[in-house]
């Protein structure tokens, strides 16, 4: 099979995937990692690492750990498609970890939501029981109960 027409199979996959993929917050950002791949100043970097560059603008690539992406001018066609699957895979790293990161997030929120449902319903038990309050209050607490609950599952979250 030919090089480029393996190539473009690739690149058709990895947007085929990446259109699968479940929406990011937008502007991007991350407590745990350093993104540079799937921000907007990564799309900025990879399309230096394609134009021709000053020497300034090439130690910049270098120090940022991106020279090895970086298209030459001798280059062969070979290398260019192999150094475009590197950002694909790297592109495709850093968005896992970004996913990962938000499924934590809302794990978290999750738990948090269940909690304040939880004790929500046992406060509304304990005054049902001992009787205090209005019973117009309570119902109130409850609908608010049952609609925290309801956006929980309505969210997935």
């Amino acid at each position: 099979m030919d090089v480029v027409v393996e190539a473009a199979e690739i690149n058709a996959l990895f947007q085929e995937v990446y259109d699968l993929m479940p929406s990011l917050p937008s502007p991007l950002r991350s407590k745990k990692y350093r993104l540079f791949y799937i921000t907007g100043e990564g799309l900025l970097l990879e399309s230096k690492a394609v134009a021709p560059l000053t020497a300034e603008d090439e130690a910049e690539i270098d120090n940022l750990n991106l020279g090895h992406v970086r298209s030459a001018g001798g280059d062969g066609n070979m290398a260019r498609i192999t150094k475009r699957h590197c950002i694909y895979i790297r592109r495709a790293q850093e968005f896992f970890l970004i996913n990962t990161e938000l499924a934590e997030w809302y794990g978290e929120t999750q738990d948090l939501i269940d909690f304040i449902v939880i004790a929500l319903a046992g406060i509304i038990t304990f005054f049902l029981i001992v009787g205090v309050g209005s019973h117009k209050n309570l119902a109130i607490l409850t609908v608010a109960n049952g609609i925290l609950k309801s956006w929980s599952i309505f969210a997935k979250y």
